[in-house]
């Protein structure tokens, strides 16, 4: 089955709800997780390692570029200003100090500009740094993205041309012989310039003392290579102040153009101490925030370059997605609480708790009530006559019944009252709830009421006070169940507010396991 784009983004409330039902977002975890267990197996190979890292740093990494889009989040952590990591690169090169063969992570990163087709607030980032120059990092990235590429195909490829059709883009970079094709910004400038000369403001953007390549620029060079091509040699403020620069002034950065755009970004840093400073300046940075990084060039200098690829722009390469918004599980878009909301409707259940009405207490029964309830009403075969339970033939066989109540005490889902009449103390029966749906929010009650008590509504009272209180719960419908032939409770029911809804054959069963016929009737409360 073709998978379609389910775009459930913009609908903050249910969009978790379409994640658990949409095949679209079954493929895309199952995705997610081969980028983390086979970028772990790439790295293995090569000796190297993960590093576990915070997700708030000090010292933001962008924007430190003129050419950059995006924006640091700032927050205050326990009195402390601080940022969400927009990259780790800095403590990837860091790391490199501490393993020889370099460092990689993936995990997510934050920045503050808004969402859209190609952005994301937060998103994940498989980052790397190795000891090396950027010839190094750009060979690493073919490698990889040519390894992720194969290993789809192996993993996945029956699948993927079952859910998006043909697959051509990825099997073409999975076989691909050599380096991935390169050219400088000047020449993707002078290929613009010979498609667009009258319009080449549209494809590249220039500004003063620096130059970039607007996404429609990018898009036209994706078509002139076919769907991939590095872009390297960025005007030195058009990029960060930590990217190396050579003898032209030009700097030693590069993009990997593929899919909707740019999908990697790598660079070689400053090997030393005086020549980041001359970056510093040169990009008017306030060094404060950078002086451990500073401080770290200055006693261990270090030749090293790094790249950072988006997973989700990776993914929407190989789903052939317009939309990197597609691409979320859980949405977080900045400045906008996405946190899904529900109207809270369930059984509050409370207990057995006390209950009064004008004439009775409902309490909890307890074992000094054992000969009360006996003599009162439970050897009665006149009160047990249309009940699921026969009269008890002796005390000991209430005694049970009660004990079995009152251990049942410490569940609250468990309702079981004991009448008492508020005139005399007098105990005359018993009401609880014998069967409860929650999903339906509806309960039954049964009664069982001492024979000196008919027709005086007690059964009414009692029955309308617990009512109210599983109303106050959360239930929404009552049942009430008589055993056909019980001519006296189906006057009475018919007379009331209830709703008839027929006889359900062999719908009550005895203790004894016999079974009866019912009336069943309902009220909605």
């Amino acid at each position: 089955m073709k998978l379609e784009m389910p775009n459930s983004w913009n609908d903050y409330n249910n969009h978790f709800l379409t994640t658990m039902e949409n095949p679209w977002y079954k493929f895309l975890v199952k995705l997610q997780n081969f980028i983390t267990v086979e970028t772990m197996k790439f790295y293995e190979k090569k000796g190297i390692i993960t590093m576990h890292l915070p997700v708030t740093t000090g010292s933001i990494s962008s924007p430190m570029g003129r050419g950059s889009d995006s924006l640091p989040v700032r927050i205050n952590l326990e009195g402390i200003d601080t940022y969400l990591a927009d990259s780790m690169q800095f403590l990837l090169e860091y790391g490199c100090r501490l393993n020889s063969k370099g460092v990689y992570y993936v995990m997510p990163s934050f920045r503050g500009e808004k969402a859209d087709e190609r952005h994301l607030c937060q998103f994940y980032h498989s980052e790397a740094e190795i000891p090396g120059k950027l010839e190094n990092v750009m060979n690493l990235v073919d490698e990889y993205i040519k390894y992720l590429s194969s290993e789809l195909i192996k993993q996945f490829g029956k699948e993927l041309e079952e859910k998006i059709g043909d697959i051509s883009h990825i099997k073409k970079i999975a076989n691909f012989n050599g380096a991935f094709t390169k050219i400088t910004f000047d020449d993707a400038e002078k290929i613009l310039k010979k498609l667009y000369p009258d319009a080449i403001d549209e494809y590249i953007e220039y500004n003063d003392g620096w130059r970039n390549i607007t996404r429609k620029g990018e898009l036209e060079l994706l078509k002139y290579f076919d769907g991939l091509v590095w872009v390297t040699n960025y005007d030195a403020l058009a990029v960060p102040f930590y990217q190396a620069v050579d003898s032209n002034g030009k700097t030693r950065n590069a993009d990997l153009l593929m899919g909707i755009g740019e999908t990697v970004g790598c660079g070689e840093r400053h090997k030393d101490y005086n020549q980041l400073i001359d970056a510093l300046k040169y990009h008017e940075v306030d060094s404060k925030e950078y002086s451990w990084y500073i401080e770290m060039k200055k006693r261990y200098p270090m030749q090293t370059s790094g790249f950072g690829m988006g997973v989700e722009r990776f993914l929407m390469w190989v789903l052939k997605c317009d939309d990197i918004r597609n691409l979320q599980l859980l949405l977080r878009f900045n400045g906008i609480d996405t946190t899904p909301k529900f109207d809270i409707d369930y059984i509050n259940h409370q207990g057995t708790v006390p209950l009064e009405t004008d004439r009775l207490k409902l309490r909890r029964i307890t074992m000094d009530d054992v000969y009360a309830m006996f003599n009162n009403w439970a050897n009665d075969d006149d009160v047990t006559r249309y009940l699921t339970w026969k009269s008890h033939g002796n005390i000991e066989v209430t005694k049970g019944v009660v004990k079995s109540w009152v251990d049942s005490y410490n569940r609250n889902d468990f309702y079981q009252w004991v009448i008492e009449d508020k005139e005399n103390g007098y105990l005359i029966g018993t009401i609880s709830v014998v069967n409860k749906n929650d999903a339906e929010k509806e309960f039954e009650v049964g009664i069982c009421l001492s024979k000196k008590y008919w027709g005086q509504k007690i059964a009414l009272e009692a029955t309308n006070c617990v009512m109210k209180f599983l109303k106050s719960i959360g239930y929404k419908k009552m049942v009430v169940t008589t055993k056909v032939g019980n001519e006296k409770s189906i006057r009475t029911l018919n007379k009331r507010d209830y709703e008839y809804q027929g006889i359900t054959k062999d719908g009550c069963t005895n203790l004894d396991g016999t079974k009866d016929d019912i009336h069943v009737y309902k009220k909605v409360l």
